[in-house]
């Protein structure tokens, strides 16, 4: 799990967090908002090892990876959602298996490979990402209508591996 124990972070003389506490157990998604200034880049700067606290202790597990996405990102050569689901181990192996079992032609296997792109929600990842889709269309994919749902304001994102 991710977790901050009395963080104290200043940015020059001005207190972003005091004395604050998260804990981030695998597999939840945390969304964070916030006015512009507020600390939002800098507590993501302090979750990628880019700052050290004033105060408090950061311990984010050595097997972790802490995926994000920059606010500000130059011209890319392929969409910026390809650069997000790189986050996302599972999909990334599915996708590739079901390239590989695609190019064998063997039924079998391309079947098990589009079980395990099902299985990593690659379909519901390829959904949500559509920009010709609704809103209810999306959270239907989820299985949810919002109630357990995280919105983030920020461009950035952490999700706990």
């Amino acid at each position: 799990m991710i977790q901050l124990e009395h963080i104290t972070l200043r940015r020059g003389v001005e207190d972003l967090l005091v004395d604050a506490s998260l804990t981030v157990h695998a597999g939840q998604k945390i969304g964070l908002v916030g006015p512009n200034g507020c600390g939002k880049s800098s507590l993501f700067a302090l979750l990628l090892g880019e700052l050290e606290p004033d105060t408090g202790e950061v311990r984010i597990p050595e097997e972790w990876t802490v995926a994000h996405m920059a606010q500000q990102i130059s011209e890319l050569e392929r969409p910026a959602l390809e650069f997000v689901l790189d986050g996302d181990r599972a999909l990334r192996r599915a996708e590739k298996a079901m390239a590989e079992a695609d190019a064998s032609g063997d039924g079998e296997r391309i079947a098990h490979a589009h079980q395990q792109f099902d299985d990593a929600r690659g379909f519901d990842a390829r959904l949500c990402s559509s920009t010709t889709t609704t809103a209810a269309q999306r959270w239907a994919a989820r299985g949810t209508r919002g109630r357990n749902a995280s919105v983030a304001r920020s461009s950035s994102t952490t999700t706990a591996a």
